[in-house]
């Protein structure tokens, strides 16, 4: 067994949560225990779930962009993503690990996260719904 400390983690929690609500995550050892005891659990810090009216122009939470990789810099290009309208990171459905869409030279709205059908055809990363703004008759 492990010495007590810092266990970093990820999840996805699917889940229908109030604007305002904390959730918090449990780890629960049952090593050498019939069930769980007080001793044996530990909790993480509480997280309150965003208000959906605080979204940047892009539709995604405020904030959300800034856990992504290379502290919110996922494209590296020296700016937070969240500054840039047409570079959207966020959470994937499946395991929580970001990805991030890049329009470049056209601004990202409506941006979402969907989860994939449950059909036989396989979609690792989920679905991300997008609008694609600013793009001349005929461009791409």
């Amino acid at each position: 067994m492990k010495a007590p400390g810092t266990v970093p983690f990820q999840g996805v929690i699917k889940a229908d949560v109030p604007a305002g609500e904390p959730v918090v995550a449990a780890l629960h050892s049952f090593v050498g225990q019939t069930f769980p005891s007080a001793a044996s659990n530990q909790w993480s810090r509480a997280l309150t779930v965003p208000s959906v009216s605080a979204l940047d122009a892009k539709g995604i939470p405020l904030g959300l962009e800034d856990l992504g990789p290379n502290h919110g810099d996922a494209n590296n290009h020296g700016l937070h993503d969240a500054s840039q309208p047409e570079v959207a990171t966020l959470p994937i459905a499946t395991t929580g690990a970001f990805a991030t869409l890049v329009a470049a030279g056209h601004a990202l709205e409506h941006v979402q996260v969907s989860e994939p059908p449950q059909t036989a055809t396989s979609f690792p990363w989920g679905l991300f719904n997008f609008d694609v703004t600013h793009v001349p008759v005929g461009g791409s």
